[in-house]
């Protein structure tokens, strides 16, 4: 089963997004910050990481790559608010609102594109 680590402070938009992958049929793992994300991460080997921070851009860019140095296989979606203002470095970016199925097609093609 693919597995998915949302990264999000937002308790409703974890359920939400949570409630739609698992009906999806992926295992599904939050935490609120990028912090204890980081520190998660090589335990729990993601497919897919899906990050929606306050973080100003540079941070988001450092912890994508801490990601990024801890595996190769997980890929990157960047949920944000409005258009960002500089790359984070995601393999994908989405932009709030979206519809339930543009998530859990953009997350399946993310892991297609990882195999």
């Amino acid at each position: 089963m693919p597995s998915v680590l949302i990264v999000e402070s937002e308790e409703p938009l974890v359920r939400l997004m949570s409630w739609f992958l698992i009906e999806a049929g992926f295992e599904v793992t939050a935490v609120k910050d990028a912090y204890t994300a980081l520190e998660r991460f090589p335990a729990s080997r993601p497919d897919v990481i899906i990050v929606n921070t306050h973080l100003p851009e540079p941070a988001k860019r450092d912890y994508i790559e801490r990601w990024r140095a801890a595996t190769r296989d997980a890929k990157v979606l960047d949920v944000v608010d409005a258009a960002p203002s500089a790359p984070s470095g995601a393999d994908a970016v989405l932009r709030l609102p979206f519809h339930a199925d543009t998530l859990i097609e953009t997350v399946q093609n993310l892991i297609s594109a990882g195999k």
